[in-house]
């Protein structure tokens, strides 16, 4: 299905979950997937929270996936979308100026 933009009314009516699984493997280098080495890139200070499937243990990738099958199921229209929240986190925190922005390795608040 074509991506395209919606409507805010499309957006407010829509069904949408994130979830903190995988919603797709790779079989690329090592099984990482090309969206995680983006990620581990552009948010150094939290890319230890986004690890290699591989790594993970197989209640994280199992479960999610019987979720996301079921939620599919039960509602086909439904929006399912794989969340990294500490990315997420950071990424907020930071573009929003916040005064309590995470903390990075050396213990200093992280700027960009």
């Amino acid at each position: 299905m074509p991506i395209r933009p919606s409507t805010g009314s499309e957006i407010a009516a829509r069904l949408s979950i994130g979830i903190d699984t995988l919603t797709m493997l790779s079989t690329g280098d090592s099984g990482w997937r090309p969206a995680d080495r983006l990620l581990r890139a552009q948010y150094p200070d939290v890319r230890n929270s986004v690890v290699n499937p591989n790594y993970l243990k197989g209640s994280m990738a199992l479960s999610g996936l019987a979720v996301s099958h079921e939620l599919r199921n039960e509602f086909t229209d439904i929006a399912i979308i794989e969340t990294h929240p500490k990315v997420l986190y950071f990424e907020l925190c930071v573009s929003a100026g916040a005064q309590n922005r995470p903390v990075g390795r050396d213990g200093s608040r992280v700027v960009r």
